[in-house]
Protein backbone atom coordinates (compact mmCIF):
# COMPACT_ATOMS: atom_id res chain seq x y z
CA UNK A 1 0.00 0.00 0.00
CA UNK A 2 1.08 3.56 0.52
CA UNK A 3 1.24 6.36 3.00
CA UNK A 4 -1.01 8.67 1.02
CA UNK A 5 -1.53 12.33 1.91
CA UNK A 6 -4.21 14.48 0.28
CA UNK A 7 -4.44 18.23 0.84
CA UNK A 8 -7.60 20.08 -0.19
CA UNK A 9 -7.99 23.87 -0.50
CA UNK A 10 -11.43 25.51 -0.59
CA UNK A 11 -12.62 29.11 -0.30
CA UNK A 12 -16.21 29.91 0.69
CA UNK A 13 -17.24 26.38 -0.27
CA UNK A 14 -15.60 26.59 -3.69
CA UNK A 15 -13.02 23.94 -4.49
CA UNK A 16 -9.71 25.52 -5.60
CA UNK A 17 -7.10 22.73 -5.74
CA UNK A 18 -5.83 19.56 -4.10
CA UNK A 19 -2.62 17.55 -3.98
CA UNK A 20 -1.85 13.85 -3.65
CA UNK A 21 1.46 12.48 -2.41
CA UNK A 22 1.86 8.73 -2.14
CA UNK A 23 4.45 8.52 0.65
CA UNK A 24 3.73 11.58 2.81
CA UNK A 25 0.91 10.82 5.27
CA UNK A 26 3.40 10.32 8.10
CA UNK A 27 4.52 13.94 7.53
CA UNK A 28 0.97 15.33 7.33
CA UNK A 29 1.23 17.59 10.39
CA UNK A 30 4.54 19.16 9.34
CA UNK A 31 3.39 19.66 5.74
CA UNK A 32 0.09 21.11 6.99
CA UNK A 33 1.92 23.69 9.08
CA UNK A 34 4.07 24.79 6.16
CA UNK A 35 1.16 24.98 3.70
CA UNK A 36 -0.95 26.89 6.21
CA UNK A 37 1.87 29.44 6.54
CA UNK A 38 2.34 29.68 2.75
CA UNK A 39 -1.41 30.24 2.27
CA UNK A 40 -1.33 33.05 4.86
CA UNK A 41 1.85 34.68 3.48
CA UNK A 42 0.46 34.65 -0.07
CA UNK A 43 -2.93 36.05 0.98
CA UNK A 44 -4.78 33.22 -0.73
CA UNK A 45 -7.85 33.69 1.46
CA UNK A 46 -7.81 37.51 1.49
CA UNK A 47 -10.69 37.90 -0.96
CA UNK A 48 -12.40 36.49 -4.05
CA UNK A 49 -9.72 37.95 -6.33
CA UNK A 50 -6.81 36.14 -4.65
CA UNK A 51 -8.70 32.91 -3.88
CA UNK A 52 -8.16 31.30 -7.28
CA UNK A 53 -7.18 27.82 -8.42
CA UNK A 54 -4.01 29.26 -9.93
CA UNK A 55 -2.92 30.79 -6.62
CA UNK A 56 -3.87 27.63 -4.69
CA UNK A 57 -1.73 25.52 -7.04
CA UNK A 58 1.17 27.92 -6.56
CA UNK A 59 0.79 27.63 -2.77
CA UNK A 60 0.86 23.82 -2.98
CA UNK A 61 4.04 23.95 -5.06
CA UNK A 62 5.73 26.49 -2.79
CA UNK A 63 4.90 24.51 0.36
CA UNK A 64 6.26 21.33 -1.22
CA UNK A 65 9.55 23.08 -2.04
CA UNK A 66 9.83 24.43 1.51
CA UNK A 67 9.08 21.09 3.13
CA UNK A 68 11.52 19.08 1.05
CA UNK A 69 14.05 21.95 0.85
CA UNK A 70 14.59 21.38 -2.87
CA UNK A 71 12.91 21.88 -6.23
CA UNK A 72 9.56 20.21 -6.19
CA UNK A 73 8.78 17.15 -8.25
CA UNK A 74 5.08 17.81 -7.65
CA UNK A 75 3.07 19.03 -10.59
CA UNK A 76 -0.28 19.04 -12.33
CA UNK A 77 -1.92 15.69 -12.91
CA UNK A 78 -2.19 15.16 -16.67
CA UNK A 79 -2.95 11.47 -17.13
CA UNK A 80 -6.37 9.96 -17.29
CA UNK A 81 -7.48 9.04 -13.83
CA UNK A 82 -9.47 6.01 -12.81
CA UNK A 83 -12.45 7.02 -10.69
CA UNK A 84 -13.83 4.43 -8.29
CA UNK A 85 -16.75 4.53 -5.89
CA UNK A 86 -18.83 2.22 -3.77
CA UNK A 87 -21.91 2.48 -6.02
CA UNK A 88 -20.02 0.71 -8.81
CA UNK A 89 -18.61 -1.93 -6.46
CA UNK A 90 -15.25 -0.12 -6.61
CA UNK A 91 -14.85 -0.77 -10.34
CA UNK A 92 -12.44 1.66 -11.94
CA UNK A 93 -13.92 3.97 -14.57
CA UNK A 94 -11.52 6.04 -16.72
CA UNK A 95 -11.94 9.77 -16.19
CA UNK A 96 -10.31 12.44 -18.34
CA UNK A 97 -10.89 15.83 -16.74
CA UNK A 98 -12.01 18.78 -18.83
CA UNK A 99 -11.17 21.16 -15.93
CA UNK A 100 -7.67 19.77 -15.57
CA UNK A 101 -6.92 19.91 -19.32
CA UNK A 102 -8.26 23.49 -19.54
CA UNK A 103 -6.13 24.59 -16.56
CA UNK A 104 -2.98 22.95 -17.93
CA UNK A 105 -3.49 24.65 -21.30
CA UNK A 106 -3.98 28.05 -19.62
CA UNK A 107 -0.93 27.65 -17.35
CA UNK A 108 2.00 26.09 -19.23
CA UNK A 109 4.38 27.66 -16.69
CA UNK A 110 3.16 25.27 -13.96
CA UNK A 111 5.01 21.94 -14.02
CA UNK A 112 3.38 18.65 -14.91
CA UNK A 113 3.56 15.87 -12.32
CA UNK A 114 5.44 12.74 -13.31
CA UNK A 115 4.66 10.29 -10.55
CA UNK A 116 2.56 9.82 -7.45
CA UNK A 117 5.56 9.75 -5.13
CA UNK A 118 6.60 13.32 -5.98
CA UNK A 119 2.94 14.24 -6.04
CA UNK A 120 0.10 15.37 -8.23
CA UNK A 121 -2.06 18.48 -8.12
CA UNK A 122 -5.58 18.76 -9.45
CA UNK A 123 -8.06 21.58 -9.97
CA UNK A 124 -10.87 19.05 -10.53
CA UNK A 125 -12.93 18.34 -7.44
CA UNK A 126 -14.01 14.93 -8.74
CA UNK A 127 -10.38 13.76 -8.90
CA UNK A 128 -9.69 15.21 -5.43
CA UNK A 129 -12.74 13.42 -3.99
CA UNK A 130 -11.42 10.15 -5.41
CA UNK A 131 -7.98 10.77 -3.90
CA UNK A 132 -9.59 11.35 -0.50
CA UNK A 133 -11.08 7.86 -0.63
CA UNK A 134 -7.58 6.37 -0.76
CA UNK A 135 -5.83 8.68 1.71
CA UNK A 136 -4.36 7.72 5.05
CA UNK A 137 -4.19 11.44 5.97
CA UNK A 138 -6.08 14.48 4.69
CA UNK A 139 -5.28 18.13 5.36
CA UNK A 140 -8.13 20.58 4.73
CA UNK A 141 -7.57 24.29 4.21
CA UNK A 142 -10.84 26.20 4.09
CA UNK A 143 -12.02 29.76 4.51
CA UNK A 144 -15.77 30.21 5.03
Amino acid sequence: MGDRLVQVIRYKGKFLAASYQHWSACDADDIESILDNVIYQNGLFNDDKTATSENAVKCLLEADKKFYKCETGMGLHIRKWGITNASTNWKCKPYNSYFQRKFIKAHPEIPIGHDRTAGYITVDEKIADNWEGWAEAINYFEMD
